[in-house]
This record gives structure tokens, sequence and C-alpha cells, in this order.
């Protein structure tokens, strides 16, 4: 079923929400529907847009674009449909248009106050100063399966893929290609993947690090997670940041 036509059936009660006036669409919005809390969350860096939204009993949609002030628009992924979006921030309400195909879904969703709202999605905040927990390999938050996506387009073509990061208790990890789907005019390809890399890692004060083939530590970059702990953002030293959604 596609992700838009799961959508267009659901029946939108507002949350409560602080009275908050924006300065760009940076934030995280929310809907309460009958299947569920829908969530969206939205960081704007130097005019590039990234969030994602997650969809109660969907796979995580993910945000690409370009923002101008409370306005962007942009493409949308998932692991099987891609499309377009609009988004502008009116007050504290984010108006959303999800388009794919020949389907159009505007959504109304309210920012959310994390310092009162009783719901747990948060802002995804920077990489905090205080260290965290420290147990075994550091910090046990990280412990889990966590996928990022990417959408490419050039003209016609079009290929979304996935990467999938591991971090296990024992202080090992494995990190990999997850399933790739690509199109155009014409011709479309779907494709697996599979891990591309594995050893051991360690997390303190924030930073990420991985063991080297040299036996010594060698740093990735800073981190932040959510309240929930279900959206991770990595600031890579290498360059870059990404953002990656907790695989139940």
């Amino acid at each position: 079923m596609h992700m838009l036509i799961l959508l267009t059936g659901w029946l939108f009660v507002s949350l409560a929400h602080a009275q908050l006036p924006p300065d760009d669409l940076t934030g995280t919005y929310a809907l309460q529907t009958q299947q569920g809390l829908m969530v969206v969350r939205i960081e704007v860096t130097g005019g590039r847009l990234a969030g994602t939204l997650d969809v109660p009993g969907s796979s995580t949609i993910a945000l690409r674009g370009n923002a101008l002030g409370r306005y962007a628009r942009g493409t949308i992924s998932s692991p099987v449909d891609t499309g377009e979006f609009e988004a502008l921030v009116e007050g504290d309400t984010l108006a959303l248009k999800l388009s794919q195909k020949a389907q159009t879904v505007p959504l109304r969703l309210q920012r959310v106050d994390t310092s009162t709202a009783a719901a747990p999605p948060a802002k995804v905040p920077a990489p905090s100063p205080d260290p965290p927990v420290q147990t075994g390999t550091g910090d046990m938050r990280l412990v889990g399966t966590w996928v990022g996506q990417t959408l490419i387009t050039s003209g016609e073509a079009s290929m979304a893929s996935e990467e999938f990061l591991v971090f296990r208790a024992d202080g090992s990890y494995a990190y990999g290609k997850g399933r790739a789907v690509a199109g155009g005019s014409g011709w479309s390809y779907e494709g697996g993947g599979g891990v591309t890399e594995r050893g051991r890692w360690r997390a303190e004060d924030g930073v990420y690090y991985i063991l080297g083939q040299n036996g010594q530590w060698k740093r990735v970059g800073r981190y932040g997670m959510t309240d929930d702990g279900q959206t991770l953002r990595i600031i890579y030293d290498a360059g870059g940041r990404k953002l990656w959604s907790r695989r139940q």
C-alpha cells in the first residue's frame, strides 16, 4: 500500500501545543490520529532541510530539501515510495503537502513544546556537552539497529537507498547497505545490500569512536539523540551529518 494512500483516510485531531513564534521550520510537530501519534521532526541548517515523518503502522518517511525562512520544498522517500513535499510554518502550525504521482495529501501538524507536552517526541538536539551514561562500551542508548535513508535524483531518474548501523552491547558494531530502489523513464532497478564493515565501538562525552586497524581508537564524530531515543544525529568529523531512525 502506498504511503499516501495510507494517509488519505485518516481523521486528524490537533495536539496541544506551545504558543511560540518559530524563526524557521526547525522543530518537532505532532498530530494525534485514530491509528496513533504522527510525528514530523525537521532540522534546517544552512538552508538545507533534513527530517523524518513517522506514521503509525508504516515505515519512516525521510524528508530532504531546501528551506527559505518558513517555507521549504523537496523530496520524500520511504523504502517503497518516493515523492515530493512542500512545507510552510504558519504561526505554530506546520502546513505539509505530500505529493506522489497523481495524489496529494495536505496535513496540518502542531508544534510540540517538549518542556510541557506529555508526548515524548522532541526536537533533534545539538550534541550535549554533558557526558552520557557510561556503561561498558559507553552510552548504552546507542545499542540497537539504526537506519538512514538517501534519495538521489537526476532528471527523470531517481534512486532511494538505505544504510544500517548496528551497535551491540558487547562493543561490536556492523555497518552496511540495505535495500536500494531506482527508476526512470522506461527502466527500474531493485536490489539488496549487506554488511560492508565490522569492528568495535565506544562512546564517551557525546563522541562516537571506532577501533582502527592500528589498535588505536579513531574519533568518528559527535552525536545527539531525541528524548524518546528514536532519532540519532551524527555530525561526522570528516564532514556532513546524518539522521538515523531506530528500527524496532
